[in-house]
């Protein structure tokens, strides 16, 4: 990973609960054994896609509950939108881009990303709504 002034702050929401334990072993984070391409730089964003959100719904879906990969990008591990790269993966694989409402930032495959912290989303029982726990931690190198 480079240095820390080329790198940012990404988010990635997962609908389904990743315990802590598993974050540095992507095999487990994901069926593809990788972290995912599907990046955010907006928390709310991240929250909407762990909580069900199926892309209509502009509202939490308030249901189960999942998980929020935290992570350190490199600047250069991403796709540049505009570019004739970024444009075939966006035809490819639905990437909306930075200027889209998911500021989405799509990490090359095979590039890593630094997973700084995992955020565990639950119901909160009879009261409703949900409830957050963030658990942050050293980065750990995931391959994209």
């Amino acid at each position: 990973m480079n240095k820390s002034e080329d790198q940012f702050d990404a988010h990635r929401g997962l609908s389904e609960d990743v315990p802590v334990r598993y974050v540095g072993k992507p095999e487990e984070v994901s069926p593809y054994g990788t972290a995912g391409m599907h990046w955010t730089t907006n928390k709310s964003v991240a929250r909407k896609f762990a909580t069900g959100f199926d892309g209509l719904n502009y509202g939490e879906a308030d249901k189960e509950g999942g998980t929020i990969l935290h992570a350190k990008i490199s600047k250069d591990s991403t796709f540049t939108p505009g570019t004739s790269e970024w444009n075939q993966m966006a035809s490819i694989h639905g990437v909306a881009g930075r200027d889209d409402w998911e500021k989405e930032v799509t990490v090359k495959p095979g590039k890593t990303v630094a997973i700084t912290g995992v955020t565990h989303i639950r119901p909160r029982g009879p009261r409703g709504g949900l409830k957050s726990r963030k658990i942050t931690f050293p980065p750990k190198e995931v391959q994209a």
